[in-house]
């Protein structure tokens, strides 16, 4: 194991990352809507702290860079798989007509990737395990992403992380972690030439609640009557990630734009395989148009979890709260794009049932984990932390992964069976709010 020898520098404004983020966020919502001829009537509405926005001073402590121990990690092998799930990746998209980029039950990574990378996954956790534990005591649990950035489109724009308790009402308060940390690991060396990635330290780690957030910006004529006119229609859909993540840049952008320093400008770091930056979720983090791609950045990012503050309904377990949100309307077309796992596993000549008979009593959704629904608990079901299951699943679909062998065809079935199921019908939108 190397010695850190990472170097610090610094990227493009809040401000300027902010608006570039918006503006490409917008273009990813696939609901329609209407010009707005006249404004609707403004109701000034302040966001009320502790309710609203959470602003977490408390946290506000720089990102850094540290060693990693990748031993017993294949670099050169895992590098090889992320450009084979990469061409996999494009395959399907070519057959269904559709990107799997962002965060859906469809793609390939986030906390879907643990799937193709067990034993990276458990590897990098169990070798790192007391060092990551020093600089968050609190963790109780990790997801695991991997992958690579190899076109500027494919570099994630502004973003942080937020969960369920910040959100919606009050039932739901407290079902959130307090702390998420990320230990964003490069498995080779990273540059400006790399799509670098970026921490912007300047932002006080914040969380609030999207629908208080579009009816505070949708009354402040500081914003443009065109923005305004977007939040007002999809205030109604404020469950939807693409529309959480748009209303989010609108705030951001409005708030860093209007400082004198623009925001303060990100920091990224020149880095060596091995060298991880440390962070918190909850802080803007990534800036698509800082570099250039000239050399693919190839990253294992652990992403930890504390322990969930409230596990709302009176249940012991997250999966079981759950349940029961998504029998709301509201939440009907989250689950079906965020949660009904049967898809992937098909690739692998494998199904949901089989998976979750390597650990019964636990559901695939928390033996991936999800961040957005706080399937956070329970690490002793989890493929990054529990060995026994980690082989168990490898030796189960090594053959798939260690040969490129996959069954597309299995699974675009199933994923175009789903998409007939969740049909959007425009014409029984209501955009009346």
């Amino acid at each position: 194991m190397h010695t850190c020898t990472s170097e610090h520098h610094y990227g493009r404004s809040m401000c300027t990352a902010a608006r570039d983020a918006r503006i490409a966020a917008r273009k990813r919502i696939q609901i329609s809507t209407q010009s707005c001829v006249n404004d609707h009537k403004v109701r000034p509405y302040d966001l009320v702290p502790g309710k609203d926005i959470r602003v977490l001073s408390d946290q506000n402590i720089d990102s850094t860079v540290i060693q990693m121990n990748l031993e017993g990690i294949d670099v050169e092998k895992t590098i090889k798989r992320i450009k084979h799930v990469r061409a996999l990746t494009k395959k399907v998209e070519s057959r269904l007509n559709k990107t799997l980029w962002g965060y859906n039950n469809i793609q390939f990574q986030f906390a879907n990737a643990v799937m193709f990378f067990p034993q990276e996954c458990w590897k990098l956790w169990d070798n790192n395990k007391k060092q990551m534990k020093k600089h968050m005591p609190s963790l109780v649990r990790c997801h695991c992403n991997v992958f690579s950035v190899e076109e500027v489109s494919e570099a994630y724009h502004m973003h942080h992380a937020s969960a369920i308790g910040f959100q919606e009402g009050t039932e739901f308060v407290g079902y959130n972690p307090t702390h998420h940390m990320s230990f964003h690991t490069s498995l080779a060396e990273s540059n400006i030439s790399s799509a670098p990635f970026s921490v912007f330290d300047s932002h006080t780690p914040e969380v609030f609640s999207i629908y208080a957030m579009i009816k505070h910006l949708k009354n402040n004529l500081d914003i443009s009557h065109d923005i305004r006119c977007v939040l007002k229609q999809l205030q109604q859909h404020f469950a939807l990630h693409s529309v959480r993540e748009y209303v989010t840049l609108v705030y951001w952008e409005l708030q860093a734009c209007s400082r004198q320093d623009k925001g303060g400008n990100s920091s990224w770091w020149s880095l060596n395989s091995g060298d991880a930056v440390v962070f918190n979720n909850y802080r803007a983090h990534s800036d698509a148009g800082l570099g250039s791609v000239d050399h693919a950045r190839y990253t294992i990012d652990l992403r930890c979890f504390d322990k969930i503050e409230k596990i709302p309904f009176e249940q012991k377990y997250s999966w079981d709260a759950l349940a029961t949100i998504f029998t709301h309307p509201l939440f009907h077309d989250v689950f079906h794009q965020q949660y009904r796992m049967e898809c992937i596993p098909e690739l692998f000549n494998t199904t949901t049932e089989y998976i979750e008979s390597l650990i019964p009593g636990a559901f695939i959704q928390e033996i991936i984990g999800s961040i957005s629904g706080n399937l956070i608990d329970r690490p002793e079901v989890s493929l990054v932390h529990n060995h026994s299951l980690n082989i168990a699943y490898y030796e189960y679909v090594k053959n798939a992964l260690d040969n490129n062998d996959y069954n597309i065809d299995a699974f675009v079935f199933c994923v175009e069976k789903q998409l007939k199921e969740l049909q959007y019908d425009e014409d029984k939108i209501n955009i009346e709010l």
